[in-house]
């Protein structure tokens, strides 16, 4: 293997690997050394794929296990098992045999989901430069066996991807990602995926700015939204008279704040090092933050620069930039464009 993420990938494995997670795995875990990954990968998810039709056969009561242990179609319809017996009489044996296979496909079928998810997170991981990983240490026993059995639930590719970027991230950054995170995944729809999705192209530095609603409602953010986001647990600050941030600054010499969204980045500044910039926002929560940071996201470029443009006119000068992280809370920012207050009315 030779690839940016080489290392999170190889402590990913080893780490399954040792807890048990990835059973389906186990026989192939060789073949991935000395072979392309997209190779490995490939073959790995129609085994996946073939795994799974025999999941949903064996649930549907169409194949079943021999005396051997080989998986075979039932020969005959359940009606003609059934043919001979009374309705109040109980085949004690077929019904333990009916159960056992049950449990069985149900099993496949949760390993199969979970074993999709391990393959996501390892294409994210081999993307990531090996300077954005903050520690060399692994998920916790507890974190790994609830991302296993929550992953397990999901058979949906969205939501699948969600947890192959949690297991991702808490690789690269141990104690990233909380037990609470998981556990709200595990209620999370698809619906519900899809409004957050739709919201996060709009968060900049884990808030909302209020002050640009018409960008906001164009794109069907509208307060209905912003409630229904606020009642999942992602948002907060709809109520009452709202909420407002107060940032202070970086520096001591001068006034200067980085405001982050996705790709992109404003750079704040002043010359007086007290002055204090104050937003009128709907804040991220906690479980909204971590969850916003699974995805991969663009910024609204429109949306983004109204928000440069009217810090701009607090008396800041504001510039957008390009940002990349760097690991640690620390970006690279490029390609510094200054925002004016002027500027507003152009387009």
């Amino acid at each position: 293997m030779d690839y940016p993420g080489e290392k999170l990938v190889i402590r990913m494995w080893d780490t399954l690997v040792e807890k048990g997670i990835g059973k389906l795995f186990a026989p192939w875990q060789l073949r991935r050394v000395g072979r392309a990954q997209a190779d490995v990968r490939r073959h790995e998810r129609l085994l996946l794929t073939q795994a799974e039709r025999d999941a949903s056969d064996i649930l549907a009561g169409t194949k079943t296990f021999d005396s051997g242990g080989l998986l075979l179609p039932v020969q005959g319809s359940a009606s003609d098992v059934a043919l001979g017996h009374d309705v109040d009489s109980v085949d004690v044996r077929m019904l333990a045999k009916g159960v056992e296979e049950v449990v069985v496909g149900d099993a496949i079928r949760r390993e199969v989901n979970a074993s999709k998810a391990i393959l996501i997170a390892e294409e994210l991981l081999e993307q990531e430069v090996d300077g954005r990983s903050t520690g060399e240490g692994t998920p916790g026993d507890d974190w790994l066996y609830r991302w296993r059995d929550g992953a397990g639930e999901v058979s949906d590719g969205e939501l699948q991807r969600l947890w192959g970027a949690l297991l991702a991230g808490e690789f690269r950054d141990p104690g990233t990602y909380s037990l609470r995170t998981i556990s709200f995944l595990r209620n999370l729809s698809q619906t519900e995926a899809k409004k957050i999705a739709q919201l996060a192209p709009f968060v900049v530095g884990d808030i909302v700015y209020s002050g640009a609603d018409e960008i906001l409602k164009s794109h069907g953010i509208d307060f209905g939204f912003l409630l229904e986001i606020q009642n999942i647990g992602v948002l907060s600050g709809l109520g009452g008279l709202g909420l407002t941030v107060t940032r202070g600054s970086l520096s001591r010499e001068s006034f200067r704040s980085l405001l982050v969204s996705h790709e992109k980045a404003l750079l704040v500044t002043h010359e007086d090092p007290d002055k204090e910039l104050k937003l009128g926002i709907y804040a991220l929560t906690d479980i909204g933050k971590q969850v916003v940071r699974l995805g991969r996201f663009e910024a609204n470029m429109p949306y983004l620069t109204a928000v440069g443009r009217r810090i701009a006119e607090m008396g800041f000068k504001v510039h957008l930039l390009d940002a990349a992280p760097m690991g640690g809370g620390r970006y690279n920012c490029t390609n510094p464009l200054e925002l004016t207050e002027e500027a507003e009315s152009e387009g």
